[in-house]
């Protein structure tokens, strides 16, 4: 009621009521936006690995071949120096044959 004339002042109550009805708006468009970064971010979870297995089966580069020749030059040397017994011989003559 106003203080002077006695009244309920109808404008107050509307602007509440209308300042109320915009907050729930507020509220229903962020609610939807945090839904959708949600589902964004499980599509892309989805996705990685798919993406990462296409993007790692390709031909190995020359300096990736370079690399894997020095790693078996390196493992001939320690092999010399200290040999490997008949079951170890065995089981990198069976990965060798299971890499090709």
């Amino acid at each position: 009621m106003h203080p002077l004339t006695g009244s309920v002042e109808t404008t107050t109550c509307r602007s509440n009521w209308k300042r109320l009805g915009e907050g729930r708006d507020q509220f229903r468009l962020a609610t939807q936006s945090i839904q959708s970064m949600k589902a964004t971010f499980l599509l892309s979870l989805c996705l990685f690995p798919l993406v990462t297995s296409v993007v790692s089966c390709r031909e190995k580069g020359p300096a990736e071949k370079a690399g894997e020749s020095v790693d078996k030059a390196v493992e001939k040397v320690k092999d010399t120096v200290d040999p490997k017994g008949p079951l170890e011989k065995a089981g990198k003559k069976a990965d060798n044959a299971l890499e090709k």
